[in-house]
């Protein structure tokens, strides 16, 4: 298909990249018996090196990869607004949950996902729509008409 850009170079790389049952062998020579004694763990000689070789097989085509990549900035961007801000809830949820306790964080977010998602509106509205935060106005607008009522009734 002579459209399409995606290299053959990632099959290769997804295909060198294959190594769980190397990974297996390299956890079960972990378990050890009394001070590493013989066991699972000369398993790890030939394991190792083949799971480097197969890291490097698949690094390369990568490489080439990355020389050739054509970054669509612009339709990036586009991409990120098609999605009203969604694509930031998890990032949101992560510096709320830094100031917060972390499930209370993901909570707020996502009940803030789904009415931005239910209106069609921006997820930055959802979290904080101007409209609804009035911060200390009220008592400010209190505050005020306290200090008139005062001065009227003198």
């Amino acid at each position: 298909m002579p459209h399409k850009r995606n290299p053959v170079g990632c099959a290769a790389a997804l295909a060198a990249a294959r190594v769980p049952g190397l990974v297996a062998t390299m956890l079960s020579g972990m378990v050890q018996e009394h001070e590493r004694a013989l066991g699972g763990w000369q398993a790890e000689w030939d394991t190792l090196p083949e799971i480097a070789a197969l890291t490097s097989a698949a690094l390369e085509p990568l490489r080439e990869i990355a020389q050739g990549l054509d970054v669509g900035a612009a339709r990036m961007h586009e991409n990120i607004g098609a999605t009203h801000g969604l694509v930031m809830a998890e990032a949101v949820m992560l510096a709320l949950g830094r100031k917060i306790d972390r499930m209370e964080a993901h909570h707020a977010v996502e009940a803030a996902s789904k009415a931005a998602a239910t209106s069609g509106g921006a997820l930055r509205y959802a979290l904080l729509d101007p409209a609804r935060y009035l911060g200390q106005a009220g008592q400010f607008v209190d505050a005020v008409l306290a200090a008139h009522a005062g001065a009227t009734r003198k």
